[in-house]
């Protein structure tokens, strides 16, 4: 009986989608499902464009979906303590890259969800 892949949701057509997408993929046992931006046509658009089966314009929707295990914050380090709240909200696994926040006080609020 094998395990099933872990699913993940990307927020970012930009840096998210072509840094962070590839080596999702280039992992056994994962599976890129989602893509999401913040408007509907840019979010069909970019999961065409990138192959994902499922397009979201709202972070919080997509953190919210039972069928995403992990959501990678891969946009702009002022825009992700929003998203990285909802996804911890929602019980997600998080990547949140380097830089972690945009500043201390983001930083601490976000480790202690986590926590």
């Amino acid at each position: 009986m094998s395990t099933p892949p872990l699913r993940v949701g990307i927020i970012s057509a930009a840096w998210g989608a072509r840094a962070h997408l590839p080596a999702w993929r280039s992992l056994e046992g994962v599976e890129v499902t989602a893509i999401c931006t913040s408007r509907p046509a840019t979010a069909a658009r970019a999961a065409e464009d990138f192959k994902v089966a499922r397009a979201f314009h709202d972070f919080r929707a997509m953190a919210r979906d039972a069928d995403i295990d992990i959501v990678d914050c891969g946009t702009r380090p002022p825009l992700r303590y929003a998203m990285v709240m909802a996804a911890l909200a929602s019980r997600k696994h998080v990547y949140n890259g380097i830089p972690f926040a945009k500043d201390v006080a983001d930083a601490e609020a976000m480790t202690e969800a986590w926590q």
